[in-house]
């Protein structure tokens, strides 16, 4: 197991009367148990909003092509031949 930190956790007094009533529940591993849930839930969450930026910047990719389209019609371009090109003078003018 990796070494453990500690944290100091305030709650009210009431809640820690209550808690002594229960004293074979080791409340360390519950709040562990807690934290670590949430640090999850939490890790979900930031996921989502970086997904749904990129699902943003997506759908603004597709509205500029599709104006593009309409406004100059389909260009023939193939990233394929153009990078074959760029090697192929790369090498032959050395």
């Amino acid at each position: 197991m990796a070494p453990l930190a500690t944290i100091t956790v305030r709650i009210p007094d009431d809640l820690k009367k209550r808690m002594s009533l229960f004293s074979d529940v080791n409340w360390s591993e519950v709040v562990r148990e807690a934290l670590n849930e949430r640090v999850e839930l939490e890790s979900r969450r930031k996921k989502m909003k970086e997904l749904e930026k990129v699902r943003e910047a997506s759908d603004i990719a597709g509205r500029i092509y599709e104006k593009l389209l309409s406004t100059y019609g389909k260009i023939p371009y193939n990233s394929a031949e153009l990078i074959r090109q760029w090697r192929d003078a790369r090498w032959t003018t050395s």
